[in-house]
């Protein structure tokens, strides 16, 4: 009999609803319901529409429990973001989004009141703007309502679904506020930020059973499972127990980085921006870059379809290389009104012309793309002395071997493309896990078996080309020479 398990991975930028298949020996996906998501941005504040995320995943279980033998649900999404909820468990309007640009003045807030090397130490989650204690903090200077509980995204979603008012440890490990040594929240901290009148959720731990599902109420009997809420986590319980391989999960943002036996909280690690968040295997120690959010934004802008970018980037892989190479990481391409006109401004900078022909621009952007992957690879193995082996690419990046092929010969490294849908197998293994239906130990060859993956090899003459433009690159980060050769 095949055992059948509802994976919901939502996204910053569109949330899916999968039904996983298991016969005991191979796993299946299908993608139910699929539906775009994104923040609300209005004259004062930018938020999610936190009811047509509910609504739509809602729509999507509806479907994917028409067929029989579904026996749990789990939800997973992006980290930080919350929901506010009065004591008595309405919710209050209020919900947080990370790309408000309100949100980085504040880090300075948290800075005056407790030295930075101290909540790194404790927390292993550097200051920055997006995190949820930033935004707390927002919050109370602005007497915003935060008096009450908190939810973040999956954890709202499971509590329409059952009820449940807990949070699972890797989403919690985003935050900034949980303690990476006693594996609690940091209640010193919470104190110390000024935001102790709010009632942080319980912390379980992946694979726990919040209780029986309610909502759609087609059917009885069928769990709601805590599984790797945060979806770095779920993507990289993929991976198996600790091993030297380090990940790509490539996506609205690009998360670089590998599991380890333990958090790193140096004071480099900490004035480099590396966050150490809790997965199944180890600590998660990673850096949150700029993904694919830039010509997201973009290809909506020029109203392209996801249908045309197949064709974008066949001829983009015909075209002229390091025609306009530019920092991604740059503050300005963080949340602008319009990513056209940053991308202008910016070229105008730097001195140079933006380029005219869409594939030449998107191949200039996954150029800039990899030369950030690149410096960041570099900072890890600096920051850890583990020198990978091989490179794993997860995420709708994996689609793009183009981008693998950069990745490899940017790097010298080996790259692994797949899963693609890596969230979701996480999830769902997790669930399979909490059913009883397979062993931890067959994770990682399961997970590799839902498609082909493909190990794609640098080549050296490329990969020499790659570290002349790098050196230039380092050496200045504002005005990049074009490369023509």
């Amino acid at each position: 009999m095949d055992y059948n398990v509802v994976a919901v991975d939502l996204g910053a930028t569109s949330g899916r609803v999968y039904r996983v298949s298991f016969n005991g020996r191979n796993l299946y996906l299908s993608e139910i319901y699929r539906f775009s998501n994104g923040p609300v941005v209005t004259s004062s504040s930018v938020a999610w529409n936190l009811n047509w995320i509910i609504d739509s995943t809602l729509l999507g279980l509806r479907k994917a429990l028409d067929i029989p033998n579904v026996i749990s649900v789990a939800i997973d999404s992006w980290g930080v973001d919350f929901g506010v909820f009065t004591v008595g468990g309405e919710f209050s309007g209020v919900v947080s989004c990370y790309r408000d640009p309100k949100n980085e003045e504040y880090a300075q807030h948290i800075r005056r009141k407790v030295p930075e090397f101290v909540v790194y130490k404790r927390t292993g989650v550097p200051i920055n703007g997006i995190n949820t204690s930033t935004q707390l903090v927002r919050m109370l200077h602005n007497d915003e309502e935060i008096e009450g509980r908190i939810l973040f995204i999956a954890g709202i979603v499971a509590n329409k679904l059952c009820g449940s008012w807990a949070a699972e440890r890797s989403i919690v490990s985003t935050t900034q506020l949980y303690n990476q040594h006693s594996g609690e929240w940091d209640e010193a901290l919470v104190s110390e930020l000024g935001i102790g009148n709010l009632i942080l959720p319980d912390i379980v731990t992946p694979g726990s059973v919040l209780g029986e599902l309610t909502i759609p109420e087609q059917q009885t009997g069928i769990k709601v499972i805590s599984g790797l809420e945060h979806d770095t986590q779920a993507a990289t319980f993929c991976l198996g127990p600790v091993c030297q391989e380090l990940f790509i999960c490539s996506g609205t943002w690009s998360i670089v980085g590998t599991t380890l036996s333990r958090p790193v909280l140096s004071e480099a690690a900490m004035n480099t921006k590396w966050s150490n968040e809790s997965g199944f295997w180890g600590t998660d120690f990673l850096k949150n870059l700029p993904g694919m959010w830039i010509m997201e934004r973009l290809f909506s802008e020029m109203s392209i379809t996801r249908a045309t970018v197949d064709g974008i980037i066949q001829k983009a892989a015909l075209s002229d290389k390091f025609k306009f190479l530019f920092d991604i990481t740059d503050p300005c391409f963080f949340s602008p009104s319009s990513m056209i006109s940053a991308l202008r401004q910016h070229a105008r900078e730097l001195g140079l012309a933006l380029p005219d022909e869409l594939p030449v621009l998107y191949r200039s952007f996954l150029e800039s793309l990899v030369m950030a992957y690149k410096d960041t690879i570099n900072e890890l193995v600096g920051l850890t002395g583990v020198t990978p082996k091989c490179i794993r690419l997860m995420g709708g990046g994996a689609r793009n071997r183009l981008l693998a092929q950069m990745i490899a010969d940017a790097t010298g490294f080996l790259v692994v493309r797949g899963p693609v849908e890596a969230s979701v197998v996480g999830n769902a293994l997790v669930q399979m896990v909490a059913n009883g239906l397979l062993d931890v130990s067959d994770v990682r060859a399961l997970a590799s078996s839902v498609e082909e993956l493909e190990v794609v090899e640098p080549s050296l003459l490329e990969t020499q080309i790659w570290e002349d433009i790098y050196a230039r690159y380092k050496s200045n980060r504002r005005r990049i020479e074009g490369y023509h050769g």
